[in-house]
């Protein structure tokens, strides 16, 4: 009987159909799915998991779909934080995952805490589909790709990031570091031009930015490494004549994407004017850096065995039990490789099949953690994914030769020193000390674990290059993936605290975004001379009140009622407001003096006019007076007009940034149509060569 089942299995092994099913790559479906395995605790509960920053991000998400609807186009100025002030939260925080999130709302009308949800999922398998094509691109195996998106799925610092912290900007921003690596390592390999590979660096680099300016910075650092320490791959890519267009045509097309937020950004912190340029307040300084490093495990994503121990009456374990737990898997899991690899070459298949699966679900019959129950039934599913998808082709003198050209993979070198850097940032004070200030913008050390498994993922997939057609390797690593689900901390935590008090964020309501004393970390773009000791220059103006409604009683105004009157602090005058759709507004204004220079009881940024029509017809720009906007007014009586317009820079960049979006599609299907001219002339002069 067993003989003949075994004849049957391998029958069906030699199918037809199953040599048609390995055709089709199944694995980005599997992602897709898996994508959501991180973010189980979304669909249990109705709101979402509180961490350091959601008050923030669900906040600045409220008040951009509320421009959108209140005829605000694009990004501007903010409309109900700290009043009637004008709160631009939009010049520093990279807008990106913010907008995306936001028009999820706008166009679908979804509640904001369900489209961060979307969000979320969205963008990990964005991540994951690129590091499944990376490890696909350098291994040319798809199950060794399969293992990469996986790995990025379950990444601990990034889940870390996205419902421990809900730090979402970083989160976004880490999907793009596999698309950048993927673009820049194609580029250097293809063996002739592709655009497609240009085009997926220029998409990353702008996300990055766009995300999170530090992970951009890092993730910069390991692609230029990749470059710098690939010579000769670099030098076959200078020689082709289309990369003397494709590389400046790129840069620009990189710069018209960012330009819009980069560089408003910069004039703004550079000019001295508000919070985010007080490095002690922001703790952008080398000594708070330096002070961070405590946090450098506990934040890192990995298990936490010391809170562990602190929660044994909620999970009745204890931190050897989870050590064991962890062990545990691993073992289970190369047990089950070797059996369904070693009882199927000695003709067993159906043994094979069942010995491997009972290996990996046994222990669940008294192990039930959440985390290593998914690990296990989901390891198991795809093991066998990958077993009968990818069909083994061993040869020894291709591996040996692949063996022997491995130290001149020159770029590993490269990442190598990258990642031994990222380490010394978490783990080090020494480091802190000597590295530009560039890098004081992350804040906390912990950071420097953005661009871990991406960097890693590169590392390992071009040493296993040789052996990747091997079973074993391809199912060893998809064990090592899965393993990232069982020693993640976050899903754990955010687990325990809802089991321990409701500790999750509801949807946000106009009442209660405004009544936010704070906004952001520390209200980076407020004027610091309200958060510093400072004498105003204009005594007779409105400083005082608003400095007191800042850092004391906090009962800020919304309404055209509460507006406080503009104050004269030169000439005389009166200025009355008629209609207000924060931070724009009407007045009725007149000017008695020969001139006058009146203070609004709103934020100075760059980029305030008032409109002015009655005895005369002009257009002037704001002025900075104490914190707050102001103008100069000839003596006159108007209705004048406050808009704000954004800075220069942004109204320069914006037209650019559209040329770009609009130039990316034109890019792509030209170089489509260029590649396939020359694939036609190649095969003509083969037909006519035979």
């Amino acid at each position: 009987m067993k003989d003949a089942i075994n004849k049957i299995a391998s029958a069906f092994q030699k199918d037809a159909l199953i040599k048609r099913i390995r055709k089709i790559d199944v694995f980005p479906f599997l992602l897709f799915f898996l994508s959501f395995l991180p973010f189980v605790i979304f669909f249990r509960y109705p709101g979402y998991p509180n961490g350091d920053d959601i008050i923030w991000h669900k906040s600045y998400i409220f008040d951009l779909v509320y421009g959108w609807r209140n005829g605000f186009y694009g990004i501007n100025g903010g409309h109900n934080f700290l009043g009637t002030s004008g709160y631009n939260i939009y010049l520093f925080y990279s807008p990106l995952p913010h907008v995306f999130i936001g028009l999820l709302v706008f166009i679908f009308n979804m509640p904001i805490v369900t489209a961060i949800k979307v969000g979320t999922i969205v963008i990990t398998y964005v991540g994951a589909l690129f590091s499944y094509l990376l490890g696909k691109r350098i291994t040319g195996n798809r199950a060794l790709g399969f293992a990469a998106g996986i790995a990025f799925i379950f990444f601990p610092y990034r889940i870390y990031d996205l419902i421990g912290r809900d730090a979402i900007c970083e989160g976004f921003a880490i999907s793009f570091v596999p698309m950048l690596f993927y673009g820049v390592y194609s580029i250097l390999n293809d063996d002739s031009f592709r655009v497609s590979s240009y085009i997926s660096a220029i998409i990353a680099s702008a996300g990055l930015v766009l995300s999170h300016p530090y992970t951009a910075l890092l993730s910069a650092i390991a692609a230029v490494a990749i470059i710098v320490f690939s010579p000769i791959k670099l030098w076959n890519v200078v020689k082709r004549k289309q990369t003397w267009v494709a590389v400046p045509v790129s840069l620009l097309l990189i710069l018209g994407l960012v330009a819009f937020y980069l560089f408003p950004m910069l004039e703004a912190t550079g000019s001295e004017l508000y919070n985010i340029s007080n490095n002690s307040r922001m703790l952008t300084n080398r000594d708070y850096l330096i002070s961070t490093l405590d946090g450098r495990w506990t934040k890192s994503g990995f298990l936490n065995f010391n809170w562990l121990e602190t929660q044994t009456k909620l999970f009745g374990d204890s931190a050897a039990s989870w050590i064991s737990e962890m062990l545990l898997f691993p073992f289970c899991g190369g047990v089950s490789i070797f059996l369904l690899n070693y009882l199927e070459k000695k003709g067993r298949p159906i043994f094979a099949l069942l010995s491997s699966i009972a290996v990996i679900i046994l222990p669940l019959v008294f192990l039930h953690r959440e985390e290593y129950v998914m690990a296990s039934v989901f390891f198991g599913v795809c093991l066998l994914f990958t077993h009968f998808q990818e069909k083994e082709i061993k040869d020894r003198e291709e591996m040996l030769s692949l063996a022997k050209r491995l130290p001149k993979q020159t770029e590993v070198y490269g990442l190598i020193l990258v990642l031994i850097f990222e380490m010394l940032l978490i783990w080090t004070a020494f480091i802190w000390k000597i590295v530009p200030e560039i890098f004081l913008m992350s804040q906390f050390t912990f950071r420097s674990w953005a661009i871990f498994v991406p960097l890693l993922t590169v590392i390992v997939c071009i040493l296993l290059k040789p052996f990747a057609k091997s079973k074993y390797v391809q199912e060893g690593v998809l064990l090592s993936s899965f393993f990232l689900l069982v020693v993640c901390m976050p899903m754990v935590t955010k687990r325990t605290n809802y089991y321990a008090w409701r500790g999750y964020s509801e949807e946000p309501t106009l009442g209660y975004v405004r009544k936010l004393d704070r906004v952001g970390w520390q209200s980076e773009y407020a004027p610091r001379c309200f958060y510093e000791s400072y004498s105003p220059k204009y005594p007779n103006g409105l400083y005082q009140e608003v400095k007191k409604e800042l850092t004391s009683t906090h009962d800020f105004a919304y309404t055209i009622e509460e507006y406080r009157t503009p104050a004269f602090i030169e000439g005389e005058g009166e200025m009355n407001i008629t209609s207000l759709n924060i931070p724009n507004a009407t007045f009725d204004l007149s000017v008695i003096s020969e001139e006058g220079f009146v203070q609004l009881p709103q934020f100075y940024y760059s980029g305030y006019h008032l409109t002015l029509t009655g005895d005369r017809e002009y257009k002037i720009e704001g002025e900075y007076a104490d914190g707050l906007v102001a103008f100069h007014v000839k003596k006159g009586s108007y209705t004048a007009t406050l808009t704000y317009d954004n800075p220069t820079s942004f109204r320069v960049a914006r037209p650019f940034f559209y040329i770009s979006v609009s130039l990316l599609p034109l890019m792509g299907v030209g170089g489509y149509i260029y590649r396939k001219r020359n694939e036609e002339k190649a095969a003509n002069l083969d037909a006519a060569t035979e």
